[in-house]
């Protein structure tokens, strides 16, 4: 069940697999870096908020984000017991 309407249904869509080191060289140069140091202060200071603006790149390419998932639905220890199955 797609419940974020034109949102992929799992994370495949959104997994890089380019190894660690080509994603660090991209930040290094979209971020003109100089050196390991400036490195490490950029991911510690703004990691956060790249990844953060990343996401919101990516809600906006597939049209959804942070919405709510109403459960109605509780369980208790009667239910777990086999053959006591409930319908919604």
């Amino acid at each position: 069940m797609n419940v974020y309407n034109n949102c992929p249904l799992d994370a495949r869509d959104f997994t890089d697999y380019r190894s660690s080191s080509d994603i660090n060289n991209q930040i290094i140069t979209d971020n003109n870096l100089q050196n390991s140091f400036e490195f490490n202060k950029f991911i510690n200071t703004k990691g956060l908020e790249s990844q953060n603006k990343k996401k919101k790149e990516i809600e906006k390419l597939y049209n959804c984000g942070d919405n709510k998932i109403d459960n109605n639905y509780t369980v208790n220890n009667n239910d777990l017991t086999v053959g006591n199955y409930k319908s919604y």
